[in-house]
């Protein structure tokens, strides 16, 4: 209660409801206007800036946020090292992180790969990508649970988004947890957990 969590590509809104209803003070961030508007009527964040998340400094000063969280919005980035930065700079000793990526179909032998579904172009990152940039940026993983989810029927190829989140410890180390989505090949929705826990 009355934490600041940072909504990183808050867009409408939806993510940051059950943060506002826990009481925290929601602050959030994002490139399109029309999405800010469309969460700004809903009374939901305290503040609310336009701004490419792309883009580095992002508009606020060291330490501002006790959290973050980044749902839906870095399988649209290829290069996440710049996002997880910010993060590092932003967010206070002893508080949690939480983003979801998309997780890869396939082994990709470099940090990320992209595809085309439709007309945007999707950016999934390697296990090995992520752990680097959690190790350079002072964090570790703390928890991490893979669900396995389908698109819709008949369609048995998956978006796979991945979790992660953690607490940030005082001095320069974090947990991250991680959450995957895909789909089996018999086109049944399955559920996998793991868990790992440090420092709660």
């Amino acid at each position: 209660p009355q934490q600041r969590l940072l909504d990183i590509g808050i867009g409408s809104g939806l993510s940051a409801l059950p943060f506002v209803r826990t009481g925290l003070f929601v602050y959030g961030i994002d490139g399109s206007a029309e999405m800010l508007g469309i969460c700004r009527s809903k009374n939901l964040p305290v503040e609310l800036k336009q701004f490419d998340i792309r883009e580095r400094p992002w508009p606020y000063a060291d330490r501002t946020f006790d959290h973050a969280i980044a749902c839906g919005v870095f399988h649209f980035i290829a290069d996440i090292a710049p996002v997880f930065q910010e993060v590092a700079r932003l967010v206070r000793p002893s508080g949690v992180f939480a983003f979801t990526t998309k997780a890869p179909v396939r082994d990709i032998k470099r940090h990320y790969s992209t595809e085309r579904i439709g007309e945007v172009q999707i950016a999934s990152h390697s296990e090995q990508y992520i752990g680097e940039l959690l190790a350079a940026c002072g964090f570790h993983k703390l928890k991490e649970l893979k669900i396995l989810l389908s698109r819709g029927p008949g369609e048995r190829e998956t978006w796979r988004p991945e979790r992660r989140c953690g607490q940030r410890r005082r001095g320069r180390r974090a947990g991250r947890c991680a959450h995957r989505h895909g789909q089996d090949g018999r086109g049944r929705t399955q559920l996998f957990e793991r868990h790992r826990l440090l420092g709660l």
